[in-house]
């Protein structure tokens, strides 16, 4: 009788079943993990924004610059999130930052809007992908 050296189709079936089961499992865990990473790092950035603004805002009163008006100006931003965000100020020289859907980019299908005067989204941040 010769000695087996390998493994049965049932053995190596029933092992893609199990790696099958798993991963069903865990893809939609990890989606989930990258679409909340990348709004709560969307959110960060746009309060940098506003608080940049408001720093800039701030210095130009004092020299006698004319205000930012767009993000580009107040922070290193890319294309695409300079393109979809504008900046405006109340009285007090607080910065609300709007940024409608980003067309391309890390924050793709990102939008919402901020207002720092009392540190609220006034449009809730949200990413699509």
């Amino acid at each position: 009788m010769k000695k087996k050296n390998g493994f049965t189709l049932i053995e190596l079936l029933a092992v893609i079943v199990i790696l099958a089961i798993i991963l069903v499992i865990a893809v939609p865990k990890i989606l989930n993990v990258i679409t909340d990473s990348t709004k709560s790092s969307f959110e960060s950035s746009v309060i940098m924004i506003a608080s940049s603004a408001e720093k800039d805002y701030q210095i130009k009163k004092i020299n006698g610059g004319t205000q930012a008006t767009t993000c580009s100006e107040v922070a290193k931003v890319d294309s695409a999130l300079a393109t979809a965000c504008t900046l405006s100020y109340d009285s007090a020289g607080n910065a609300t930052v709007a940024i409608t859907s980003v067309e391309s980019g890390k924050f793709k299908g990102c939008s919402g809007t901020y207002a720092s005067v009392n540190s609220t989204w006034t449009t809730p941040a949200a990413c699509s992908k």
